[in-house]
Protein backbone atom coordinates (compact mmCIF):
# COMPACT_ATOMS: atom_id res chain seq x y z
CA UNK A 1 0.00 0.00 0.00
CA UNK A 2 2.91 2.29 0.78
CA UNK A 3 4.52 1.90 -2.57
CA UNK A 4 1.26 2.85 -4.21
CA UNK A 5 1.20 6.18 -2.13
CA UNK A 6 3.97 6.93 -3.11
CA UNK A 7 4.17 6.32 -6.66
CA UNK A 8 0.31 8.34 -7.06
CA UNK A 9 2.17 11.18 -5.32
CA UNK A 10 5.20 11.37 -7.84
CA UNK A 11 2.86 10.78 -10.84
CA UNK A 12 0.61 14.10 -9.42
CA UNK A 13 4.21 15.86 -8.59
CA UNK A 14 5.29 15.63 -12.54
CA UNK A 15 1.92 16.50 -13.79
CA UNK A 16 2.20 20.37 -13.08
CA UNK A 17 0.54 22.62 -15.08
CA UNK A 18 1.04 20.60 -18.80
CA UNK A 19 -2.64 20.97 -19.46
CA UNK A 20 -2.98 22.10 -23.03
CA UNK A 21 -6.52 23.47 -23.97
CA UNK A 22 -8.49 22.97 -27.69
CA UNK A 23 -8.85 25.93 -28.70
CA UNK A 24 -10.11 27.20 -32.00
CA UNK A 25 -7.52 29.71 -33.05
CA UNK A 26 -9.85 32.20 -34.52
CA UNK A 27 -6.98 33.30 -37.15
CA UNK A 28 -4.44 34.05 -34.09
CA UNK A 29 -0.69 32.21 -35.16
CA UNK A 30 -0.25 28.87 -33.53
CA UNK A 31 3.09 31.18 -31.66
CA UNK A 32 0.63 33.44 -30.16
CA UNK A 33 -1.78 30.14 -29.04
CA UNK A 34 1.89 28.77 -27.34
CA UNK A 35 2.79 32.18 -25.98
CA UNK A 36 -0.24 32.52 -24.45
CA UNK A 37 -0.36 29.01 -22.83
CA UNK A 38 2.92 28.90 -21.29
CA UNK A 39 2.15 32.30 -19.65
CA UNK A 40 -1.07 31.05 -18.05
CA UNK A 41 0.44 27.40 -17.04
CA UNK A 42 3.10 29.31 -15.10
CA UNK A 43 0.03 30.93 -13.25
CA UNK A 44 -1.27 27.69 -12.87
CA UNK A 45 2.12 26.56 -11.32
CA UNK A 46 1.22 28.44 -8.44
CA UNK A 47 -0.91 26.15 -7.34
CA UNK A 48 0.78 22.75 -5.86
CA UNK A 49 -0.84 19.34 -6.51
CA UNK A 50 2.04 17.54 -4.89
CA UNK A 51 1.01 19.78 -1.59
CA UNK A 52 -2.68 19.50 -1.89
CA UNK A 53 -1.82 15.47 -2.11
CA UNK A 54 0.54 15.16 1.57
CA UNK A 55 -1.93 17.50 3.47
CA UNK A 56 -5.06 15.41 2.36
CA UNK A 57 -2.94 12.02 2.98
CA UNK A 58 -2.54 13.75 6.55
CA UNK A 59 -6.22 14.45 7.16
CA UNK A 60 -7.01 11.42 5.42
CA UNK A 61 -5.02 8.66 7.38
CA UNK A 62 -5.89 11.07 10.72
CA UNK A 63 -9.59 10.38 10.16
CA UNK A 64 -9.05 7.21 9.06
CA UNK A 65 -7.22 6.19 12.11
CA UNK A 66 -9.87 7.50 13.89
CA UNK A 67 -12.62 5.80 12.18
CA UNK A 68 -10.41 2.80 12.09
CA UNK A 69 -10.06 2.46 15.90
CA UNK A 70 -13.51 2.94 16.78
CA UNK A 71 -14.59 0.43 14.39
CA UNK A 72 -11.68 -1.91 15.13
CA UNK A 73 -12.79 -1.26 18.89
CA UNK A 74 -16.55 -2.41 18.71
CA UNK A 75 -14.95 -5.91 17.24
CA UNK A 76 -11.23 -6.16 19.68
CA UNK A 77 -8.90 -4.86 17.63
CA UNK A 78 -9.25 -1.20 18.19
CA UNK A 79 -4.69 -1.03 17.01
CA UNK A 80 -4.47 -3.27 13.44
CA UNK A 81 -8.79 -1.03 12.64
CA UNK A 82 -6.65 2.15 12.77
CA UNK A 83 -3.66 0.98 11.05
CA UNK A 84 -5.89 -0.10 8.24
CA UNK A 85 -8.13 3.12 8.59
CA UNK A 86 -5.02 5.32 8.17
CA UNK A 87 -3.71 3.64 5.33
CA UNK A 88 -7.22 3.48 3.74
CA UNK A 89 -7.32 7.15 4.57
CA UNK A 90 -4.48 8.44 3.88
CA UNK A 91 -4.51 7.02 0.21
CA UNK A 92 -7.80 8.53 -0.47
CA UNK A 93 -6.67 11.60 0.97
CA UNK A 94 -3.85 11.70 -1.42
CA UNK A 95 -5.38 11.16 -4.40
CA UNK A 96 -8.17 13.42 -3.85
CA UNK A 97 -6.15 16.28 -2.58
CA UNK A 98 -3.86 16.03 -5.96
CA UNK A 99 -6.80 15.27 -8.03
CA UNK A 100 -8.24 18.89 -6.32
CA UNK A 101 -4.99 20.59 -7.11
CA UNK A 102 -4.53 19.34 -10.72
CA UNK A 103 -8.17 20.60 -11.33
CA UNK A 104 -7.67 23.86 -9.91
CA UNK A 105 -4.75 23.96 -12.26
CA UNK A 106 -6.49 23.31 -15.05
CA UNK A 107 -9.37 25.64 -14.02
CA UNK A 108 -6.95 28.42 -13.98
CA UNK A 109 -5.51 28.02 -17.56
CA UNK A 110 -8.88 27.52 -19.30
CA UNK A 111 -9.71 31.09 -17.45
CA UNK A 112 -6.57 32.61 -18.39
CA UNK A 113 -6.84 31.27 -21.90
CA UNK A 114 -10.30 32.95 -22.07
CA UNK A 115 -9.03 36.06 -20.86
CA UNK A 116 -6.86 36.29 -23.37
CA UNK A 117 -9.53 35.90 -26.18
CA UNK A 118 -9.35 32.45 -26.93
CA UNK A 119 -12.44 30.21 -27.27
CA UNK A 120 -11.34 27.50 -25.40
CA UNK A 121 -13.22 24.14 -26.46
CA UNK A 122 -12.84 21.71 -24.02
Amino acid sequence: MKRYMILTTLLFLTACATYRPMVDPQGKSKAQYEYDLRECQCYAEQINPGANALIGAGVGAGVGAALGAIVGAFFGFAGDGAAMGAAVGGFGGLTQGAGDGMRTQIDIIRRCMQGRGWSVLN
